[in-house]
């Protein structure tokens, strides 16, 4: 035994050592249980997750904040100061405060530092004594990461599990782990403590926890730990439950409680009447000592009393017990703090009355490095808050950091195997022990009697109810050890947004702290080629400092591109020839475009080097002129532009005569500096002629300045006009007679050549008269502008004369079957003429003379009439006519004669019944052949049944229509046509007997029996009816034997015969079979192991029945790929073989495992980089890292635990990139050793990073010196250098260029020399320089003659004009050269001729005349004639007129109908006589019937061709003569219908059951005709109404016997617009039958409601021909049965004419069948289970399952399918049979706490649940007997060693006084009983020789031996030395414990009654 006070000896006894337990008596008699326990942590926050949340797994600032509960779990108030404070107050103000003062936590906090330096004794160690001083003015170098970074912290594997040291008896303390050994200064060290909650967060209802604590005086700064506080629901009392703490002499902490704790209690007292409000509270406190096993009032009941209630302290030794606290009253408790345990900070609710106690234990944390060293061991109290911090000086390695998991947690002891027992000493008793280190709790519940009523398996947060107690899984996240380990620091790795790596920076250690890092610098924007990153993306420094983060960057690919623009400035006339030479201008536009990789969004920005171009100022061109003088500077645009200045060709000086010939031209002569100007114009001086007027300045520079000259020498024209004919005399040419007289101007004129000519026109028949002519006495005028014109008059001379006509017509009679006969006439007029002696044309001078045609009498013909179409034929007559001028010659006049209208009828004649069945009428004329045929109608009644009998009308041989007033008749005579009925299903009727045997395999089987009557029958085609015969005689059906199919039994064997007639209806019947009971048995094997059947899984069922397999894969196995498993089974009827179902181990992905394990991450997540370094030639190096991120997958066995590693998989690829080496522009000139660093392939997981390193070599570069003649263009010499980029070039010009200009030449430029020392640069292309010289030059022109140096050349145009004077304009160009001498070679040369204004002659319009009109020049431009030179001959064009061919038109239209009758072309040239005659042509029209309107040609007098473009053109206009002959058609019978109509419209209204009804309507029309004269055309006129042009509406009008009918329309509308031309009208109205309807309704009578409704549709009175047999079949099939059929049952049924639909219903029952038990319907079978559970003292468990199996048959509503069974209790009892218990040597069998051997059979019900028997085992006694013997083998003593079966002690010799083993080793240290006892050990000794010998503390005689008794049981269940079961609670027999617990059981029980009602429970 331990003393309890003996703390060293504690410590020493809880290291380390294997662990075993023990049940020790003790003197009250109550079994010690396990440990006390307490739950780490405050709101069940585990150490990883208290990381997480914090984001910092080295956080060095520790406070009470950290570890604080949620407010979720408890009313916190503490966050609001305000609220904080008032609940501060109240709760003071309520609870009597002690002498000690309240001070906050918070400031109680700063004084740990002072607090740590005092020495204090372990009795007195405050709880800041034991944590870490807080350091908040050191900065974190980790930033924490935001909430997506928080929720991928990941978490990682622990060492191992903090331990519970136990193997020490802890009879006399709670203590269950004591800490181990360490240096007290360690637990200062800077970042390591542990702290208390902070009470000041919890309230419920105004009071603070904090509050209450300093109210009530609780020590907790140094003794007391407050760990838990319950209150009432009403506020009125409550307990703070604390227990005294101090530290060992190592500064560890511990408990010097001795087991026991402290609650204070509170409560409020009233006094006074509360019903006045007079009363008083008083709150009234009390500090209670709540040890084991003591009690102040009572030291024997185990109750620790307060005032409020009773607290029950169960002690704490192997198992962790839970205290209790029992409500003296009615009043409810909450549990508000319990330091920390989640499970039971629950304070909703209405409270308990029982509520759990749980006392905190020693609880160690360590901090290892490494290689596993303990660097630091913290210690502290379940439920306060460790801070983990980093160790003193940890040395800081480049590019890793010092990692902790779990460095902050709450402290708590859970951990595998521990046991909890929570007993309620009312007789249930709840018994936890955790199974794993994830709180899977294994639960026993234990009744009154101490037996096992419950046991089952509760994961974290479930709860289970037993009686009134709510069984919670308690656990609490168990703290585990930190390790400290060197992690690599991820990096900031750099991709663009399309994901492509670019890069990586690692995080940057913090140079003092190992555990800290910082984000490196990496920069905003850079650039990798031609694309610049810019970045948009950054994340804050992850809490996991091996996580790398991702910054994202925007790349934008630049490209630069210049593009230059010209504005050329052109010189150009308005045709846009160019004058002089283009000046451009050049600005460069530099275009930088963006696209963004990303988006792919494209940006461009461009920019001009210049703003805008230079003005231009026009330059003076010779013979040109401007409109401005500059053009402004314009903006610079992007793109080629091209402006021009315009000039115009300067105007001339035209010197023109009087006609406006030019006699000569002078050009505009340029100002000197102005383009815009010229010099002032002088008129040139002109031989012969004179300037008219004054010569005034240009405004426009580009218009001629025409100056008129006058002639000294004037013309004069005469010509002579015909008076007469209104026009000029012509000469034979047809050229107009003239005569011209010349002299000087303002000079008389002369007559001689008139007067000759007037004398040669008088014998030509024409007479002058003297009188008004104007040429008389004339003068020339000084006017050359025109020639002056004279006219001579003249007139015709005429002689009078008589003219005659004659006129003739002929009348054609045209006899009906005779040959034509002709009667002629002829009429002779005259008149008084007058003819032109000039012309020969006469004149009329008085009218025609008429003469008539004589009347002519027409003969007639019967049946034909005379055409009087003609004018002249009017009533039979041709009329006789008066004969004018105009009347047309040999006119023939036709009388024709028209056939009359003729009728035939057709008759169709029924010779069967004699009726007449049609008529049609055949219409005709006069002997026309009758062409009708009758063969369509007579095929449209033999279409109907008829058949032809006879047709006259097709018998005649040629009819023709008569000339008789009567039709012809032709009749053609029908009969009826008969056939015999051939339709089989007419002339046949079978009767069908079905037979249908539903098979087992779902298909059906029809016999089909069926019987068929015969009968003939025959049918008139026309009216359809049918005549019959009888049916033949009576069958019958044949007898019918249903087949056999195995496994089945079919529900009827036979079918008897039956007789049967034609009047039978049609029968069915059904033969159903019922499947027999089969079975099949699914085996489960494994193919990883050869096969095994593993399990096997029974399906019962029927024949053909088809059961779901439902294969159930057994645990940690899966099924085979690519099996053919039945997902079904279908039972066959024998033969059924088991269902095989390959299994293979299964495998489980445990890559995560491995991610989340800090030592095995590398193992599945690797990167591979290649860093390319470019060094440039003048730039820093440029280093280019690729990355490639591998995984691997690992893959476990789930059957052997093996893990297999996958191959290694590339993220993105498995390759290195081809990498173009990029180059700057300071690389220009140097070439890289390589332009592109290889694609690098088949990178793995296990392949190096690789390092490429690219140098730039300068390249070879050529310069070369070119020495130019400018003069003759050619290279005089070229100087070729090389040598590298960058080096200067070796040459010397300026030598070379005096030895040019040495030999003569002149330099004009030295571009080397203007390149300062040039050296070779980095471009691509050689470099070249020019230097150019050129020949020295002198102008000798003025030492040379004129006429080489000067020239000039003419061209002269020459018009002749047709009447007119010649004009000739002359054109001259004038040319100068230059004489040049080359100084150097001594010789001239002469230049080009250059023009002095142009080198061309300009384009010569061909001037004309007014007197030019009609007629063309040859040409009307004299070509521009380019190319002119100096050396140019003169040049000569004369251009003549031709006379031009002009047309005339003459039409003859005809005004009547628009159209032209005829065109008469005609052609001559300008100024000839059209020839044409029109009165000759209007005469003939006349004769045709016209009449003339206009002759526009006869009016024009005698016309000429003129001289206009266009053609002359003159109209004649005719119209046609009319006559009206309306009366002949009145008159004639068969053409009045032409001219008078009537229209009818008959009504006819057929009713469809009475006589129809007819009515008829007229209108009346007439109108005239006229007939054309021309065309004989007769053309009637409008039609005239003489009443009303419509029909009145007819309303229809209904009778009775109308009902259920509707008229197709109720009115015959009112018809508008009638005419003569609408056809007359027949309206037949209709009746159709109305639609009717009849309802067919299926009523489910079982429960009354209307299954369907079916519309019938039909007509009024028509027969409902609808059977409702399908329909019924349907519900047949879905189960139902037929009642009644109310259609069927009708005899004949008909649509009524009644609103309401008719309604017919069919009443339908539901079938039923009996359903068999189905093994797989858990409503027809049900297992009820006993499982017996059979533990052997191996540790081995067997589960051996009983199944009783009950079934039950149902019935089956065939049409709800629903099934209905009996009750399980009307199913009968079944039995659990007896078995027998497996027997162990040295055990005895165990059964629900009593000895048993056999497990009792037992009755079973089905509705009894599943039941579990455990069978344990107990180790019988058994002892050692050592005997001790002398060397002569004299027996000395007997040692007894007892134990139990099993069990292994160790020895301890206990020997005689006064002897001692002779060979110590011989005495074995350790012993394992046999069953029974083992066999007798023989120990040899000898006597002691010294005189000092030991003594043993025995009552006997040296030979009486004290006896080793040792008790060792590690079993839940003991046995006393009866053999008899116990609890270890109860421990041995003992009659004492034994009486105390009876005195419990019963106090409980008096109290229970006593206070009258059960109490809520929670196991909290």
């Amino acid at each position: 035994m331990l003393s309890r006070n003996n703390n060293k000896l504690l410590i020493h006894k809880l290291e380390p050592k294997k662990q075993r337990f023990a049940i020790k008596k003790i003197s009250v008699g109550v079994a010690s249980v396990l440990i006390g326990f307490t739950f780490a942590g405050f709101s069940g926050v585990s150490a990883d997750e208290a990381t997480t949340t914090t984001k910092d797994h080295l956080k060095t600032e520790a406070t009470a904040e950290s570890s604080s509960v949620p407010t979720k779990e408890v009313e916190l108030t503490s966050s609001d100061k305000t609220q904080a404070k008032e609940v501060e107050q109240t709760s003071s103000a309520e609870i009597p405060a002690k002498e000690t003062e309240a001070t906050p936590v918070a400031d109680d906090k700063t004084q740990v530092a002072e607090d740590t330096k005092e020495q204090v004794p372990a009795q007195a160690v405050t709880a800041e004594e034991i944590s870490e001083p807080t350091t908040s003015t050191e900065k974190q170098t980790v930033a924490p990461a935001d909430e997506n970074e928080a929720s991928e912290t990941q978490t990682f594997n622990v060492e191992k599990q903090a331990e519970p040291q136990a193997n020490v008896d802890l009879t006399d303390s709670k203590v269950a782990y004591a800490a181990a050994p360490t240096q007290a200064q360690d637990q200062q060290e800077e970042g390591f403590s542990v702290t208390d909650p902070d009470y000041s967060q919890y309230t419920y209802g105004k009071t603070n926890l904090q509050t209450l604590i300093d109210g009530l005086g609780i020590d907790y700064k140094n003794s007391e730990y407050v760990f838990q506080w319950i209150a009432s629901t009403n506020g009125d009392s409550g307990i703070v439950f604390t227990v005294d703490r101090g530290k060992d002499a190592d500064g560890n902490v511990i408990l010097t409680n001795n087991g026991s704790f402290n609650a204070y209690e509170y409560h409020t007292v009233y006094s006074g009447w509360s019903l006045l409000g007079n009363y008083t509270t008083e709150v009234k406190s009390k500090k209670n000592v709540i040890r084991y096993g003591y009690n102040e009032l009572n030291i024997n009941n185990g109750y620790n009393e307060l005032n409020i209630g009773h607290i029950i302290n169960d002690g704490s030794r192997n198992e962790i017990t839970v205290d209790h606290f029992y409500t003296e009253n009615s009043t409810l408790y909450m549990p508000v703090f319990v330091g920390g345990h989640s499970g039971i900070e629950e304070i909703s609710g209405n409270g308990y009355g029982v509520l759990s106690i749980y006392t905190p234990q020693v609880v160690e944390q360590k901090a290892k490095i490494n290689n596993g060293e303990v660097y630091k061991t913290q210690t502290g109290l379940t439920g306060q808050h460790y801070t983990t911090g980093i160790p003193k000086n940890a040395k800081v390695e480049k590019g890793k950091f010092l990692y902790a998991k779990n460095s902050q947690g709450t402290m708590s002891e859970f951990h595998k195997d521990v046991v909890l027992v929570n007993d309620y000493h009312d007789g249930v008793t709840v018994v936890y022990k955790e199974l794993d280190n994830q709180g899977t709790m294994e639960v026993n519940v234990y009744d009154k009697s101490k037996y096992p009523v419950d046991k089952y398996t509760m994961k974290v947060g479930e709860t289970r109810e037993y009686r009134n107690v709510t069984i919670a899984n308690p656990y609490v996240q168990q703290t585990t050890d930190i390790t400290y380990e060197y992690r690599k620091l991820g990096s900031v790795e750099l991709y663009d947004e399309n994901g492509n790596y670019l890069g990586q920076k690692q995080y940057v250690n913090d140079a003092n702290d190992a555990a800290k890092a910082s984000l490196p610098t990496v920069p905003q924007k850079f650039t990798q080629g031609n694309i610049e990153y810019t970045l948009v993306k950054a994340k804050d420094l992850p809490s996991d400092l091996s996580r790398s983060i991702k910054y994202i960057y925007r790349g934008i690919e630049i490209k630069v591109t210049q593009d230059t623009y010209t504005l050329t400035t052109e010189f150009v006339d308005e045709n846009g020839k160019e004058l002089k030479a283009a000046e451009p201008q050049t600005i460069t536009w530099t275009t930088t475009t963006k696209r963004d990789i990303y988006t792919n969004e494209i940006t461009k920005q461009t920019s001009p080097s210049k703003e805008s171009y230079a003005a231009v100022n026009s330059p003076v061109i010779l013979g040109y002129y401007a409109t401005t003088t500059k053009l402004s500077g314009q903006k610079a645009e992007p793109k080629n532009t091209t402006q021009k200045i315009i000039y115009h060709k300067l105007g001339k000086i035209i010197a023109k005569d009087s006609q406006g010939n030019i006699l000569t031209t002078v050009d505009y002569e340029n100002a000197a500096n102005d383009a815009t100007k010229i010099k002032e114009i002088v008129a040139p001086t002109i031989k012969g002629h004179h300037v008219k007027g004054e010569v005034i300045q240009p405004s426009d520079l580009g218009q001629d300045t025409v100056l008129n000259y006058g002639q000294d020498t004037q013309v004069a024209q005469i010509k002579y006009w015909d008076e007469t004919a209104q026009k000029y005399i012509t000469d034979a040419q047809g050229n107009d007679l003239e005569t011209v007289e010349t002299g000087a101007y303002n000079t008389e004129i002369s007559h001689k050549k008139v007067a000759e000519q007037i004398h040669a026109l008088k014998a030509k028949g024409y007479e002058y008269d003297v009188t008004d002519q104007e040429f008389s006495r004339v003068y020339f005028d000084d006017d050359d502008s025109k020639i002056q014109t004279f006219t001579v008059k003249l007139v015709h001379g005429t002689k009078a004369e008589i003219e005659s006509k004659q006129i003739t017509r002929e009348i054609h009679i045209h006899h009906p079957k005779q040959e034509k006969e002709v009667v002629p006439q002829t009429a002779t007029l005259t008149r008084n003429v007058t003819r032109d002696k000039v012309t020969d044309e006469v004149t009329p001078t008085s009218a025609w003379n008429f003469a008539n045609f004589e009347e002519v009498d027409l003969p007639s013909h019967k049946g034909y009439k005379i055409d009087e179409t003609p004018a002249e034929i009017q009533n039979g007559k041709v009329v006789a006519k008066t004969v004018t001028p105009d009347e047309e010659d040999a006119k023939k006049i036709d009388v024709k004669y028209i056939p009359l209208e003729q009728h035939a009828l057709v008759k169709y004649v029924d010779d069967s019944n004699g009726t007449l069945l049609d008529e049609e009428d055949i219409q005709g004329v006069t002997d026309a052949a009758i062409e009708h045929t009758n063969d369509e109608k007579i095929a449209t009644y033999r279409a109907k049944g008829y058949e032809l009998v006879f047709d006259e009308l097709a018998n005649e041989s040629d009819p023709h229509f008569n000339a008789k007033d009567e039709p012809q008749v032709f009749v053609v005579h029908l009969k009826h046509k008969l056939e015999k009925v051939t339709n089989v299903a007419e002339l046949e009727k079978t009767v069908t007997r079905t037979i249908t045997v539903h098979m087992p395999d779902g298909t059906k089987q029809d016999k089909t029996q069926k019987v068929t009557f015969t009968r003939t029958g025959t049918k008139d085609l026309v009216t359809g009816h049918i005549t019959w015969s009888a049916w033949s005689p009576a069958q019958e059906f044949e007898a019918y034997t249903a087949p056999v199919v195995p496994g089945y039994t079919p529900s009827q064997t036979t079918v008897e015969s039956t007789p049967v007639t034609a009047d039978d209806k049609d029968t069915s019947i059904t033969i159903d079979y019922t499947a027999n009971a089969q079975k099949v048995l699914i085996k489960y094997i494994d193919v990883d192991d050869n096969d095994k059947v593993i399990k096997s899984q029974p399906l019962e069922g029927v024949t053909n029945q088809t059961l779901a397999t439902n294969i159930e894969v057994p645990a940690n196995y899966e099924l085979v790929a690519n099996q053919a498993l039945p997902k079904e089974v279908t039972f066959k009827a024998n033969g059924n073989e088991p269902v095989i179902v390959k299994v293979q181990h299964k495998h489980q992905d445990v890559t995560d495992e491995y991610r989340n394990d800090v030592k095995k991450q590398d193992q599945i997540d690797h990167t591979v980089t290649r860093n390319i370094t470019i060094k440039h030639p003048h730039a820093a190096d440029e280093t280019h890292p690729q990355a490639l991120h591998f995984t691997r997958q690992v893959t476990r066995d789930m059957a052997t635990g093996q893990d297999t590693f996958g191959e290694w998989i590339p993220e993105n690829a498995d390759f290195f990139e081809e990498f173009t080496v990029p180059t700057l522009a300071s690389d220009k000139g140097y070439t890289p050793e390589k332009t592109k660093v290889a694609r690098l392939a088949h990178i793995t997981g296990d392949t190096n990073d690789q390092r490429e390193v690219v140098n730039f070599n300068a390249n070879t570069q050529k310069a070369h010196v070119h020495y130019i003649d400018d003069t003759t263009g050619e290279k005089l010499a070229d100087v070729h250098v090389t040598g590298k980029t960058d080096e200067p070039i070796n040459h010397d010009s300026k030598a070379k260029v005096q030895d040019y200009l040495d030999k003569g030449y002149e330099l004009v430029s030295d571009g080397f020399a203007t390149a300062g020392k040039p050296s070779y640069n980095a471009e691509d292309e050689d470099q070249h320089f020019e230097v150019h010289l050129k020949h020295a030059l002198k102008d000798v022109t003025d030492q040379h003659a004129e006429h080489e140096v000067k020239h000039t050349v003419n061209r002269h145009i020459i018009i002749k004009h047709p009447h007119a004077a010649d004009e000739t304009h002359p054109q001259a160009l004038h040319f100068t050269r230059q004489v040049t001498r080359d100084m150097a070679t001594d010789q001239d040369t002469f230049g080009e001729w250059i023009p002095e204004n142009a080198d061309f002659f300009e384009e010569f319009a061909v001037p004309t005349l007014a007197s030019d009109k009609g007629y063309t020049p040859e040409k009307t431009k004299v070509a521009r004639l380019a190319h002119i030179t100096g050396d140019t001959a003169d040049q000569r064009e004369v251009v003549n007129f031709n006379a031009n061919t002009q047309k005339a038109h003459v039409h003859y239209i005809d005004d009547t109908t628009g159209k032209k009758l005829e065109d008469v072309h005609v052609t001559g040239k300008t100024d000839e006589p059209v020839k044409h005659d029109s009165k000759a042509k209007v005469q003939s029209y006349l004769d045709k019937g016209y009449e003339l309107v206009s002759d526009g040609f006869a009016t024009a007098g005698k016309p000429r061709y003129n001289a206009e473009d266009e053609d002359q053109h003159f109209e004649v206009h005719l119209k046609h003569g009319q006559k009206d002959v309306t009366d002949e058609y009145k008159q004639d019978d068969k053409r009045k219908s032409q001219v008078d109509r009537t229209i009818k419209r008959e009504v006819i209204i057929n009713h469809p059951k009475e006589a129809a009804e007819s009515y008829v309507q007229t209108a009346h029309f007439t109108r005239n005709v006229t007939r054309d004269m021309v065309t004989g055309e007769e053309k009637p006129g409008e039609w005239i109404p003489e009443e009303n042009t419509f029909f009145e509406e007819v309303p229809v009008s209904l009778k009775a016997s109308d009902k259920g009918y509707t008229p197709a329309k109720t009115k015959v509308d009112r018809l508008e617009n009638i005419s003569a031309n609408t056809p007359d009208q027949k309206e037949v109205v209709e009746f159709t039958p109305n639609e009717q309807h009849a309802l067919v309704k299926y009523v489910d009578d079982n429960n009354g409601t209307l299954l369907d409704e079916e519309d019938i549709q039909g007509v009024t009175d028509a027969a409902i021909e609808h059977t409702n047999d399908e329909k019924i079949a349907t519900y047949q099939a879905q189960g139902y049965e037929l009642v009644f059929d109310e259609l069927a049952n009708e005899s004949d049924p008909h649509f009524n004419a009644e609103e309401e639909a008719q309604v017919y219903t069919v009443h339908l029952k539901h079938g039923s069948k009996v359903v068999k038990a189905d093994p797989g319907n858990v409503n027809s079978q049900k297992e009820v289970k006993r499982m017996i559970i059979v533990n052997a003292p191996d540790g081995t468990k067997t589960t051996k399952v009983q199944t009783v199996v009950f079934t039950r048959d149902g019935l089956k509503d065939l049409v709800t399918g629903k099934i209905s069974y009996p009750d399980w209790d009307e199913i009968a009892t079944k039995v659990f049979p007896q078995d027998d218990v497996p027997q162990y040597l040295g055990y005895t069998s165990i059964v629900a706490g009593r000895k048993q051997t056999t497990i009792a059979a037992r009755n079973v019900r089905p509705t009894d649940a599943d039941q579990e028997i455990e069978v344990s085992y107990v180790a019988r006694p058994s002892k050692q007997v050592i005997t001790y013997q002398d060397k002569d083998g004299n027996q000395i003593g007997t040692q007894i060693v007892t134990g139990h079966t099993d069990e292994t002690v160790k020895l301890v010799p206990v020997l005689p006084d006064g002897w001692e083993l002779i060979d110590p080793d011989s005495f074995p240290e350790n012993v394992t009983f046999a069953p029974e006892e083992n066999q007798v050990l023989v120990i040899t000794v000898k006597r002691i020789t010294t005189t000092a010998s030991a003594k043993t503390e025995t009552s006997g005689e040296n030979t009486e031996l004290a006896k080793q008794e040792v008790v060792n049981d590690t079993t839940d269940v003991t046995t006393n030395e009866k053999n008899e079961a116990t609890l270890p609670q109860m421990g041995e027999n003992d009659s004492e414990a034994l009486a105390v617990s009876l005195l419990g059981l019963v106090t409980a029980a008096f109290s229970l009654f006593y206070f009258g009602k059960e109490r809520k429970k929670t196991d909290n």
